[in-house]
């Protein structure tokens, strides 16, 4: 039994290193609620998604979400193009928001849980994040790829 659990653990993370597990990119469904609508990705522990926004409006809107879900702020870092914040729930379990900008009116959020980490926190998070985004008509989250899935989790 010892070898067996031994053996599938070995397996399941040379699958899950080469990126041949079958389960990504997995569409997570609609991201956001009310006027909002779009589709986010989980691939490998990170919720990506694309909002129709101006980056410093996402910014606030991820501290905003961090405060109202009552997470801790424990790094937070911006400048121009990109901003990394790091936000921790009451259970001592860190994650990784990452904002980039894409072009003046469209930003990328990556939500990274962890390979092992809980989605459903992350696309939670997510929600309240299109939530806080002013209603200027650019409110909306969507998949980039032309096909509706985000899959450039890495840039």
């Amino acid at each position: 039994m010892r070898c067996t659990l031994l053996f599938v653990i070995c397996c399941g993370s040379v699958l899950g290193l080469s990126g041949c597990t079958g389960l990504e990119p997995a569409v997570i469904g609609a991201a956001v609620s009310g006027t909002q609508a779009g589709a986010a990705v989980y691939s490998k522990g990170r919720i990506s998604a694309a909002a129709i926004a101006h980056y410093p409006d996402v910014q606030k809107a991820v501290r905003a979400a961090a405060a109202e879900l009552s997470f801790d702020l424990t790094y937070e870092r911006e400048n121009e193009i990109w901003s990394r914040y790091t936000l921790k729930d009451d259970r001592n379990k860190a994650f990784s928001v990452y904002v980039r900008v894409r072009t003046e009116t469209m930003t990328q959020l990556d939500i990274d849980v962890g390979r092992f980490g809980n989605a459903a926190i992350g696309r939670l998070l997510l929600m309240r994040v299109g939530a806080q985004i002013p209603q200027s008509g650019l409110d909306k989250l969507v998949g980039d790829s032309g096909t509706g899935i985000m899959t450039d989790t890495g840039s």
